[in-house]
């Protein structure tokens, strides 16, 4: 048998001597689960209730709900560490007191999450870090790297612009003139690659395989000329990435514009390349995946019916 919850918690701290008992803020409440098993365990058992800690709960942002396996809620330590890299996921933890709540996510939060712990690393490294704030990154097992780690935005872009290869990567960077930890690359590219594979299918970045003829048919004669010299200057083949940022910017400006209406130009400009390429309104920067991905394709993608 298995008596009601109220009773069966007060049994159990009895029967099992618990001396510390955590529990979730509904258990905390005045007049909730632990007020009432106390008494219980007190006036039934003959035993002192145990110290309590209560706490918030932690939320899983991207999946729906909160943490809770009693409801089926529970996401497993190897989901986490799909996504996470271990110091982090302890930072996450470490630098919360019980009653703070935070959110452990599978979406775009993750970004997030990952700058910050960056930076509190970088801060660390740097001596500007406060006594507590450099002690729960020890306890998180972080050690600073010489060099920055690649941040996990740009993992996942890049990752994808570059088929998940780490020596891509690597001479792509090279490249762009970025200088990063090397050892953080296969580590964050793994992590990346799972966020986007396993719980954002929708962040895929992916060449469209036919050119998008509805959209072309719906784009204003400005718009279509403006595609025309893009293709015209790919054609080309253009030195550098950095030759290659210039232009991309370049194209929408107009002599007459202000600051205000070149950026919407150029905000305008961007759209219709990616949905001509990717089917998505914006994408990772245009420059690097103009520069990385498969040019005869692209140029496909980018010839407009007449």
């Amino acid at each position: 048998m298995k008596p009601p919850w109220k009773v069966d918690w007060a049994m159990r701290w009895a029967a099992e001597k618990v001396h510390f008992e955590p529990g979730g803020k509904d258990h905390a409440s005045p007049g909730g689960s632990y007020d009432t098993s106390s008494v219980i365990v007190q006036a039934i058992f003959d035993t002192a209730p145990p110290v309590f800690q209560g706490y918030e709960f932690v939320g899983i942002q991207g999946t729906g709900g909160k943490m809770s396996g009693s409801k089926g809620g529970a996401v497993s330590p190897g989901m986490l560490l799909d996504i996470y890299e271990p110091a982090l996921l302890k930072w996450l933890y470490l630098r919360r007191t019980p009653t703070q709540s935070f959110n452990l996510a599978f979406d775009t939060e993750i970004y997030r999450q990952y700058d910050e712990f960056d930076r509190a690393v970088a801060a660390l490294k740097s001596g500007q870090s406060t006594p507590a704030q450099e002690r729960t990154l020890r306890f998180s097992g972080v050690e600073p790297p010489a060099l920055p780690p690649i941040p996990f935005k740009q993992a996942v872009a890049l990752g994808q612009i570059t088929q998940w290869n780490v020596a891509k990567l690597g001479a792509l960077l090279q490249t762009l003139g970025t200088t990063y930890d090397q050892a953080s690359f296969p580590v964050r590219l793994a992590k990346a690659r799972a966020w986007v594979e396993r719980y954002n299918p929708d962040e895929v970045i992916q060449l469209m395989d036919q050119p998008d003829l509805a959209y072309a048919g719906s784009m204003s004669l400005e718009a279509r000329a403006r595609i025309n010299v893009l293709r015209d200057y790919l054609q080309g083949l253009p030195d550098s990435i950095v030759e290659m940022e210039e232009q991309v910017y370049a194209i929408p400006k107009q002599l007459e514009f202000e600051d205000k209406q070149t950026k919407a130009a150029q905000r305008a400009f961007f759209k219709d390349v990616y949905s001509l390429l990717i089917g998505k309104d914006t994408g990772p920067r245009l420059s690097t995946f103009l520069w990385a991905v498969d040019r005869a394709h692209v140029l496909r993608l980018l010839t407009l019916p007449a």
